[in-house]
């Protein structure tokens, strides 16, 4: 009798490994109702309808700058151009310059070194927009590559997860027969037990 208590004992330790096992592999612990993967399907699903919406308001403004871009200075209507305080400034200087240039072009006319001065201060204003310019566009471009790299990875994530979750699923079926059998194997031993104890 001990030695088939010992059988049946090895027999549901065995059954029980096998069980959590399973359960473990598949993501899914003792006492849980949902799966740790449905949890992070939900959480990089959030995330990923974050990054698109993101990824569209950045996809439009860059558009914007490349579309204005290739009319040439129309570009600085673009929004993230407008919305520049360095840009405003520098547009405010170069407006009170050529309000100077004119009264000072028609007071002293074209040569006169006060006016090549207010001259070639515009056009070094001119220089500094056309740099913060291809500064934004530079950052717009580098911002929709990242934001790109992000949702193709969320998506990837996602892809995987559904694929873990698929087969998940299939493994349920396995650890409800497994736990099936791991409760009979422990009855049968514990029914035996007790038989042992009263014969003894």
């Amino acid at each position: 009798l001990d030695h088939r208590l010992t059988e049946l004992r090895e027999k549901m330790m065995q059954s029980e490994q096998t069980l959590e096992k399973l359960r473990t592999d598949l993501g899914q612990y003792k006492g849980m109702t949902t799966t740790l993967l449905s949890e992070q399907l939900s959480q990089i699903t959030r995330q990923l309808i974050d990054a698109q919406a993101e990824q569209s308001a950045t996809q439009a403004k860059f558009e914007q700058i490349q579309r204005l871009g290739k009319k040439g200075a129309e570009i600085g209507a673009a929004d993230n151009v407008l919305a520049s305080p360095m840009i405003r400034s520098l547009r405010e200087q170069k407006t009170q310059l050529t309000a100077q240039r004119s009264e000072e072009l028609t007071r002293l006319g074209p040569r006169n070194p006060d006016v090549i001065s207010v001259n070639s201060q515009i056009a070094q204003i001119d220089r500094s927009i056309d740099a913060e310019v291809d500064r934004i566009t530079k950052n717009a471009s580098d911002q929709m590559k990242v934001l790109n790299s992000r949702v193709a990875a969320l998506q990837q994530a996602k892809r995987d997860l559904e694929k873990r979750i698929d087969t998940q699923n299939e493994g349920l079926v396995s650890v409800e027969q497994l736990q099936k059998n791991a409760e009979t194997d422990r009855k049968t031993y514990e029914a035996f037990a007790v038989y042992r104890d009263k014969l003894a």
